[in-house]
C-alpha cells in the first residue's frame, strides 16, 4: 500500500462518523445508528478515540504490527484529527509533526504499508 493510500485510509477510518453526532430527542432507529447518528451528543474527540482504538485493534490482530515509533505517529495524527477535524499533507510541516521529522519521516515510516 502506498503512503498516500495508507494516510487516506487512516484518515477515513478515524473519521468513520461523517458529521458530529447529533443530539436526538427520540430513540435512534437502527438505520440512523448505522449512519453514525447517536442518540446522545458525543464529543468529537471521544468518537475519534473510539474509532482509532477499534481500528488499531483490528490492524494489530492481523499480520500488520505497528512499531512504537509508528504508533507515536498514528497517535499524533489521531490527536490532530480530533482537534482540527482533518489532517492534510501541509499539516505535517507544523508542530508536533515537524519535531518528529515531518512529512519525510511519515513517508519513511509508512511508505511501504
Amino acid at each position: 500500500m502506498t503512503t498516500r493510500k495508507f494516510f487516506i485510509s487512516v484518515f477515513a477510518l478515524l473519521l468513520m462518523v461523517n458529521v458530529l453526532p447529533v443530539a436526538l430527542s427520540y430513540a435512534a432507529t437502527a438505520s440512523e445508528i448505522n449512519a453514525g447518528i447517536d442518540a446522545t451528543l458525543t464529543p468529537y474527540d471521544k468518537t475519534v478515540d473510539k474509532n482509532f482504538q477499534a481500528w488499531v485493534f483490528q490492524k494489530q490482530a492481523g499480520p500488520l504490527k505497528f512499531t512504537n515509533e509508528e504508533m507515536a505517529w498514528l497517535r499524533m495524527m489521531k490527536e490532530h484529527i480530533a482537534t482540527s477535524i482533518h489532517i492534510g499533507k501541509d499539516d505535517l510541516g507544523f508542530a508536533p509533526f515537524d519535531a518528529s521529522g515531518g512529512l519525510g519521516k511519515m513517508w519513511q515510516l509508512f511508505g511501504d504499508k
